[in-house]
């Protein structure tokens, strides 16, 4: 190759990103959208684990997440794999988060940051700390209720145990914990929505559920009325308008006002298992979405994660007002 063509080839610069077709923003309510997971962009263990996260998710499995500042992706099933999306890079790989419990302080901790403990925190007893939500690139809200002891330490009964872990956070008190007394026995938490720096909690209780607000900058938290749509209604009016069709949702996301599935969706007389597709739920009725389909969005509805099941592609989005 001379000379001019390799200066052309310079100028030229890499190749352009792909773009969304127009009939695919205005489908999902799209006003941006940005290429992520790039493998130009990914050294090669990023590449491996970006690879491996966009062929399980493809699968249609649960567990995807953006976090709520649009800077990482990634996926949560006991592991964590997390991916930067600006700048790009592996934020975390096959990680857990655990809590020590030492007398009544908590001290939540990235697997990755025990070399940094204090020795005489070495012994202390651990529990697992199940993440919650992505507050941003870098910190994970977390918590550890009462029925998910499967481990031999037990904590306070009546106790809800929250956690913010920083990523970043070395030393010999990493990160922050709190343990919030509960009126009753507490099994299993999960966050309903955003409001600003408060998130609101759901806590299963022997009937029902409890919801409390956290501020993720404090872990204060105060009560709240339960939100408008409480979990699993969706799952549950889809299972209602279609009686005679076994409907198995792997995944879900809810984006401008739908709920996105990669679902298992076939008649009950029907046999065989056919691979999963992605649909949406609009109130009344389930549409195929393929290729396509939001495997995740941020609780403050600002992000969301696009992918083509078909060629593994992804995109961060925005949503138009």
């Amino acid at each position: 190759m001379n000379a001019l063509a390799l200066a052309l080839l310079a100028f030229a610069g890499p190749a352009a990103a792909p773009s969304l077709p127009p009939e695919v923003c205005a489908r999902f309510t799209i006003a941006s959208a940005r290429h992520i997971l790039v493998p130009e962009g990914l050294g090669p263990q990023a590449r491996r684990v970006a690879e491996a996260l966009l062929a399980y998710i493809r699968g249609g499995m649960p567990g995807a997440f953006v976090s709520e500042d649009g800077k990482a992706v990634g996926q949560i099933s006991g592991r964590i794999e997390k991916l930067g999306t600006d700048p790009p890079g592996l934020l975390a790989h096959s990680d857990t988060y655990r809590m020590l419990l030492h007398g009544g302080t908590v001290t939540p901790y990235n697997v990755s940051q025990r070399p940094y403990l204090s020795p005489d925190q070495e012994h202390v007893p651990s529990v697992m700390a199940q993440p919650l939500v992505a507050i941003d690139r870098y910190r994970t809200l977390c918590a550890h209720w009462e029925g998910s002891m499967m481990e031999p330490y037990r904590v306070p009964p009546r106790s809800l145990l929250l956690g913010v872990i920083d990523d970043r956070q070395r030393g010999p008190r990493p990160n922050f914990g709190r343990r919030i007394p509960m009126q009753f026995d507490t099994d299993t938490a999960w966050v309903e929505a955003a409001r600003g720096d408060w998130y609101v909690l759901g806590v299963a209780r022997p009937r029902g559920a409890a919801y409390l607000e956290v501020d993720a900058r404090t872990l204060r938290t105060r009560r709240c009325r339960p939100p408008v749509e409480p979990r699993g209604q969706t799952t549950q009016a889809i299972k209602r308008a279609y009686p005679d069709h076994e409907f198995v949702g792997q995944s879900q996301a809810r984006w401008c006002g739908r709920t996105y599935f990669v679902a298992y969706f076939r008649p009950k007389a029907g046999g065989g298992s056919p691979p999963p597709a992605p649909y949406v739920w609009d109130g009344k009725q389930l549409t195929s979405t393929a290729p396509w389909t939001i495997v995740a969005a941020s609780l403050n509805g600002r992000f969301g994660w696009l992918v083509n099941l078909q060629t593994s592609q992804s995109w961060l989005i925005t949503p138009r007002k």
